[in-house]
């Protein structure tokens, strides 16, 4: 998905977050069918490891992607079978690898009409 094509995309959310190295954070968030949505993480710390995946709430896992150590944001495309209410988990580390180094990130979640 391109969020530069065709359809309009809208905001859900956006968000600055402070993670802590090491952690995990968790969120729900409603996301209805019939729309491609986009979690977009970015950081401005090289050699930092993110992972973010997206759980419906059965915990059957709809996507994930990763980012490592060359990158400073990602990416994770989804969309959903059915309206409700959908989590996001998303896990850190910095390249020094200790718990609880902050890690200052900005979080957005966008979706469009699905064409």
């Amino acid at each position: 998905m391109n969020p530069n094509i065709d359809a309009e995309w809208r905001f859900v959310r956006s968000q600055e977050l402070n993670l802590l190295s090491g952690s995990f954070y968790s969120f729900e968030f409603p996301a209805e069918r019939g729309y491609d949505y986009i979690f977009n993480l970015s950081h401005e710390l090289n050699g930092v490891y993110a992972a973010i995946s997206v759980f419906d709430m059965q915990d059957q896992k709809i996507s994930t992607i990763t980012i490592n150590e060359s990158n400073t944001s990602a990416d994770l495309n989804f969309d959903v079978k059915s309206s409700g209410t959908y989590k996001v988990v998303i896990g850190v580390t910095d390249p020094t690898a200790q718990k609880g180094n902050s890690l200052p990130s900005h979080l957005n979640l966008i979706r469009r009409v699905k064409i």
